[in-house]
């Protein structure tokens, strides 16, 4: 399985490594790529590494990039009336074993 976690926050990073200790052999070798072919984007190599297979400066961009198109994505949604409707099912179940309290 290859997934690539690159746009995911540290807190969601770190716990994805607990979960799938795997993903440090993908770090790594995106830090090995990095290091004899350069930057996945802009291909220079004299330059700090990122993550990712970026270079820091490519790295900043995309994900400067990435925030700009979540928040729009995002726009103008009820992001809590969205999570109340599907525990809804969930949140009937629990009064029904723990009682009302």
């Amino acid at each position: 399985m290859v997934f690539d976690a690159r746009c995911l926050d540290k807190e969601t990073w770190l716990g994805l490594l607990r979960v799938l200790p795997d993903l440090t052999r993908i770090r790594k070798a995106w830090r090995a790529h990095f290091t004899v072919h350069g930057c996945v984007s802009c291909r220079r190599k004299r330059t700090q590494y990122g993550a990712g297979g970026f270079c820091y400066t490519c790295l900043h961009r995309i994900t400067t990039r990435m925030r700009t198109c979540f928040r729009k994505v995002n726009a103008g949604r009820n992001t809590l009336a969205e999570i109340a409707s599907l525990s809804q099912r969930y949140d009937a179940a629990q009064r029904l074993f723990n009682g009302e309290d």
